[in-house]
């Protein structure tokens, strides 16, 4: 056999080395192109992330000439980044397996920031956040109602954008382009969580501010020194009166006295609430034992009207712990008699030193009132920054200590949409609900001195069902040695003792196992239902210094249960809570 000479062998590996390395050599050029137009989009990325930071910035203190030039920088910043991704190299290495879905979802990443700094950043400058805090007794609806449109097209241009980030698979894609994903993902959460908000005030404010007719409104103060479901026995009022904007503020002294017991029921409520508690409408002090606050203020409604002649168009309810939060934002008030009222001193004032520095209960209503009405006055005066205030609020109704119903149907069903309604929605949570609700029976305000806390659980372990645990621990710091003021004493217990029940609500679809009270099981008489879940009710005395441990069981039906989440009373102090989730 001949070989073929050698120059033409040569020639044929140069030929084969040629045939290799072009292929090779195109791959890394196109590789390097596509790596260049990754890092060019991430350089604009990265200049835009300062931009958003100081449009917010400059957004809440109402700075609209640094909003609308960090705004243009944004879009140009990320209109660049999508120019350098669009490409043919880089359109066609997107359809490459594997590495084709992470470029993707750069490309979307990237053109939803655009979007955003189109639809959102954009027309930030012509929102106007101060439109929606009062100034000198007043809310400028007017101008409320003018920002409304743009904080709409803003809101739906980010939700857009979340629906369109939610759809990217991240367990396809690389650890770093994932956590970008993932990144752009809580801050469109976050932030639309905020334009939601001032979506919802924008719809409602204007109305409900007296635009077009004067409102007039019931503001409930409850106690949580005498324990309610909602949080306490409401013992102080006062009435705001809106008329375009204009607000004032008069203060029911001694209304309470003047609130009789009816004779028969006032409001509407089902056979599951009077079978736990028959009182239930038959005195204002009464009333927040259901957990359904629209419940509530539609039998205040009535009642009000029934006792003074005024059918009020709304009902506001906020307990001093709230009070609180807002006097951290307004920051001190003067009193009339010297000294201050202050986010640290409030609850103590109100729930605590009133009793000892007031013999009398209607001097005691009547100061719990004044102060009460005081910080609003505040507020409507335009005391505090807009950011506080709404921190201040936005926490208060997380915690049901701020809550707020419209006899206007429509206005209701936007309230509903957000954390105000206190609404009692358990069955029809997205979470597995549990709930844990105290009422006082000792008829006195010591819940000033009762501490509580919790453990919550779901074992998710076993063959076929899931169970699920309460169990929690009632403290009185009542100094038993201690002569309390006679305002404190007890129709129905010794001094210092604290007569509390509890309520347990457990999931839904889960049946009550069993209940214990410092070890000992409690009878099946103590198991109720409630709304078509099982509860069971546990009687809590408390003697001077001491406390008591109670617990709970509950079994569901298989284990396909969302992550839980647990609504409890508003106490006077935070109840510590440890809540797991085990899954083996």
């Amino acid at each position: 056999m001949r070989r073929p000479p050698r120059g033409r062998t040569r020639a044929i590996r140069r030929l084969a080395l040629a045939a290799l390395l072009v292929p090779a050599l195109a791959l890394a050029a196109l590789a390097a192109i596509v790596v260049g137009c990754a890092l060019t989009a991430r350089a604009h990325l990265e200049s835009a992330l300062p931009l958003a930071a100081s449009i917010q910035s400059a957004l809440l203190v109402g700075d609209a000439d640094q909003v609308e030039e960090d705004a243009e920088a944004f879009v140009e910043a990320t209109g660049d980044a999508v120019h350098a991704l669009d490409n043919p190299v880089w359109r066609l290495a997107s359809r490459v397996p594997l590495l084709g879905e992470n470029l993707r979802a750069i490309t979307t990443t990237v053109a939803v920031a655009h979007g955003i700094g189109e639809g959102a950043v954009l027309p930030a400058g012509d929102i106007d956040l101060e439109a929606f805090k009062p100034s000198g007794g007043r809310l400028d609806v007017a101008a409320v109602a003018e920002t409304a449109p743009v904080i709409e097209v803003a809101d739906a241009t980010l939700h857009k954008a979340a629906d369109i980030m939610a759809d990217i698979d991240t367990d396809a894609l690389l650890g770093p382009i994932a956590a970008s994903v993932d990144q752009l993902r809580s801050e469109l959460e976050r932030v639309s969580e905020i334009t939601s908000a001032l979506t919802i005030a924008a719809e409602i404010l204007p109305d409900a501010m007296g635009q077009d007719e004067p409102r007039t409104y019931l503001l409930m103060f409850p106690n949580n020194a005498e324990l309610r479901t909602q949080g306490g026995n409401p013992t102080a009022f006062a009435i705001m009166e809106i008329d375009d904007g204009r607000i004032a503020i008069r203060a029911e002294v001694g209304a309470i006295g003047g609130i009789p017991v009816f004779p028969e029921r006032v409001g509407e409520f089902d056979d599951d609430e009077l079978g736990v508690f028959p009182d239930l409408g038959l005195s204002m002090a009464s009333i927040t034992r259901t957990p359904d606050f629209p419940t509530t203020a539609r039998a205040a409604q009535e009642m009000w009207e029934r006792t003074f002649g005024l059918r009020v168009d709304g009902v506001l309810s906020v307990d001093p712990v709230a009070l609180s939060y807002v006097l951290g934002a307004t920051g001190p008030l003067a009193l009339d008699g010297g000294g201050q009222l202050s986010a640290d001193n409030v609850v103590d004032r109100v729930l605590s030193d009133v009793y000892v520095e007031y013999p009398d209960g209607a001097s005691q209503d009547a100061y719990f009132t004044a102060i009460s009405s005081l910080v609003f006055v505040a507020v409507s005066s335009g005391q505090g920054s807009f950011v506080d205030l709404v921190a201040a609020f936005g926490r208060a109704a997380e915690e049901h200590r701020l809550m707020f119903w419209a006899s206007r149907p429509d206005e209701q069903g936007v309230i509903e949409l957000t954390p105000l309604t206190g609404a009692d929605d358990g069955t029809e949570s997205e979470a597995t609900a549990f709930d844990f609700y105290l009422n006082d029976y000792t008829a006195t305000k010591l819940g000033y001195y009762l501490d509580a806390t919790l453990d919550v659980g779901a074992s998710r372990c076993q063959a076929v069902d899931t169970v699920f645990e309460l169990s929690g621990e009632l403290v009185s710091s009542v100094d038993p040695d201690a002569v309390l003021p006679g305002a404190l004493s007890s129709p129905v217990a010794p001094p210092g003792v604290i007569l509390t029940r509890a309520m347990i609500v457990g999931p839904p679809g889960a049946e009550f196992v069993e209940a214990r009270i410092d070890g000992k099981r409690v009878p099946t008489e103590s198991v109720v239902e409630w709304e078509g879940r099982a509860a069971v009710v546990l009687d809590l005395p408390l003697n001077p210094g001491e406390s008591v441990e109670f617990s709970s069981r509950f079994e569901g039906d298989g284990l396909d249960y969302p992550d839980l989440d647990v609504r409890t009373t508003p106490m006077v102090r935070e109840t510590p809570m440890r809540v797991y989730d085990a899954y083996c």
